[in-house]
């Protein structure tokens, strides 16, 4: 018996395994499924709304490995049949477009619809700075000028004087008294020079006139020549008339008369000396830059308090003369203001 239970046992140790294995599978059926892999989920088909255009089915993409490219989105039409294709990038020999440089911002295309502002041509006159249709350094009421700009300061005198007074003049004179008989019209020239005050009404000025002597009436074989000379001071009161600068002032310092006498002999020379005195008026047009230019008319006493005669060699012997006639001089000029 024992001998036929060690033969068997092999055999009945495999039927009670195959019995215990369909057991278990009976039994176990619903754990197996718990432990199965899900299965995917289709997402639910889209609803298709009335009055708009259904909807583009997704693109699926390619299988891995695959050289298909992937449809692109929105589709692109296709290029008509045996048109040229254009290149990608720009044809051989054609320069290169830099981009532009680093910190600089991106220049843009100008919008469309918006006309473009030409530059300037060469040589075109640039306007000044400043508001349009204002003068240069003027602004419109209630704008102020730009921080750091401050507009030149209205010049102190008119017509762009400066306080340097220089008044030069060359014209004619003439001897209108008692002892104007034996002169005719002679040649003048003289000037001005000063300080013009601030605001330009007042200049005060030391002029020098030269008059030139036309005598006449000379005895026979005598030569006569001679020169007035006058030294003052010539203060001028400035204003404007309409367009024109108006001076007026007197005229008071010192002056005389130097003459000689030539004759086969010698020289004989006399000379009278006193004070002077008279008046200036003149018109003047500005001419811009500080000049005016007009007429200068003066007249003059030159009174003789003293005589002085130099016989041919011999020495000075002079005289001081009271009541003698004065000469009465009138110079008619064309003068220039600086």
């Amino acid at each position: 018996m024992i001998r036929a239970m060690t033969k068997w046992a092999p055999s009945w140790r495999r039927a009670a395994t195959t019995t215990l294995v369909v057991a278990g599978i009976a039994s176990g059926g619903a754990s197996a499924h718990a432990f199965a892999p899900a299965q995917p989920v289709n997402p639910p088909a889209s609803v298709q709304q009335p009055g708009y255009p259904p909807a583009p089915a997704p693109a699926q993409p390619p299988a891995p490995g695959s050289s298909e490219v992937p449809p692109q989105y929105p589709p692109q039409p296709e290029p008509p049949q045996g048109a040229a294709t254009q290149p990608a990038g720009p044809p051989a020999g054609y320069p290169q477009q830099p981009y532009g440089q680093p910190g600089y911002p991106q220049q843009y295309p100008p919008q469309q619809g918006y006309p473009q502002q030409p530059y300037p041509p060469a040589g075109y006159p640039q306007p000044p700075y400043g508001q349009p249709g204002y003068p240069p350094g003027a602004y419109p009421p209630g704008y102020p000028p730009p921080p750091g700009y401050y507009p030149p300061p209205p010049p102190t005198r008119p017509h762009g004087h400066g306080a340097l007074l220089l008044l030069p003049y060359l014209g004619f004179q003439s001897n209108v008294g008692t002892t104007g008989r034996d002169q005719n019209v002679g040649f003048r020239m003289g000037s001005m020079i000063g300080y013009r005050t601030e605001g330009g009404q007042f200049s005060f000025n030391a002029e020098l006139t030269l008059d030139v002597l036309n005598l006449q009436n000379a005895p026979v074989g005598v030569e006569l020549t001679g020169v007035g000379l006058d030294l003052a001071f010539s203060p001028l009161f400035h204003f404007d008339v309409g367009a024109l600068e108006v001076a007026v002032g007197p005229k008071i310092g010192i002056g005389g008369d130097f003459i000689e006498a030539k004759d086969a002999t010698g020289t004989i020379q006399t000379s009278t000396g006193g004070f002077s005195y008279g008046v200036n008026l003149g018109a003047f047009l500005p001419r811009g830059n500080g000049a005016s230019i007009g007429a200068l008319v003066n007249f003059q006493v030159r009174t003789v308090s003293q005589a002085c005669t130099k016989i041919y060699s011999g020495s000075d012997a002079c005289v001081d003369v009271s009541g003698a006639p004065s000469d009465k001089v009138l110079g008619i000029t064309g003068a220039a203001i600086f």
